[in-house]
């Protein structure tokens, strides 16, 4: 079976401990990122994962 993808929608100081949470889970995937303040994001912490301001449909 693959893993599981999934996106941590707002990544404030509660959003940072689930990060933390869910980077030690197995079988998880973080691939995306979204917070408005999205320069406090961390691109190093999940170089595979994309960061976005909102959650708008392009």
């Amino acid at each position: 079976m693959g893993k599981i993808k999934i996106a941590l929608i707002g990544c404030g100081n509660n959003g940072h401990n689930h990060l933390d949470v869910l980077k030690g889970m197995e079988g998880l995937e973080i691939v995306a990122m979204v917070d408005p303040r999205i320069e406090s994001l961390k691109k190093e912490e999940l170089p595979k994962c994309n960061l976005y301001k909102d959650t708008t449909v392009r």
